[in-house]
């Protein structure tokens, strides 16, 4: 099965051939992303997915806390994953190169070395169930044996805020789905 690189709409079938894990996040998370429900509770988010092993992304040459601080709010927002090279994040005209995470709070996973860098770009370390472990590529999942040499991400996008309580406490927006995108060769 060929699935094309860039944003996927894709059905069930052809996230389990991608890898199971991806498609059992996918329903796993839909849940907190469907606009329809009344019930959507997200006081644990980051929790719930860094316990599917979803990290915060990072960029290359900035602290994205700060670019996507209240100074971004109105402006328009791309992110890009092309065929051949790294992708961006986008606010306004300026583009940042987006690179994986090295820690995570929740997991208690301070010192992540990913493998073979930070960069998203599809690699064999990537897609070697050898380096599927906490301290190298905590933010990937093991394909399996029929797993395809190609790897991908899937991506979710929330606000996160401050309650005026005290102590304050984080508080969320809904997330919302942004898709699923295959990494370029490099």
């Amino acid at each position: 099965m060929s699935v094309p690189t860039g944003d996927l709409n894709i059905n069930t079938t052809a996230r389990s051939t991608i890898n199971p894990t991806l498609n059992s996040d996918f329903n796993g998370l839909y849940p907190l992303t469907d606009i329809t429900s009344t019930s959507v509770n997200t006081s644990d988010l980051e929790r719930t997915f860094s316990n599917r092993r979803y990290f915060t992304l990072t960029l290359a040459d900035a602290d994205i806390d700060y670019v996507l601080g209240s100074g971004s709010l109105g402006k328009r927002l791309d992110i890009a994953f092309p065929p051949n090279s790294e992708p961006t994040l986008t606010l306004d005209e300026t583009p940042y190169a987006l690179q994986r995470a090295i820690s995570n709070k929740d997991l208690n996973l301070d010192n992540l070395n990913p493998v073979p860098d930070r960069k998203f770009i599809n690699h064999p370390d990537l897609y070697n169930t050898d380096n599927v472990t906490n301290g190298r590529n905590a933010d990937t999942a093991s394909g399996g044996g029929n797993a395809p040499r190609y790897t991908y991400v899937s991506m979710y996008i929330a606000a996160k805020g401050t309650s005026l309580e005290m102590p304050p406490r984080s508080i969320y927006s809904q997330p919302t789905f942004i898709g699923i995108f295959r990494l370029a060769e490099w």
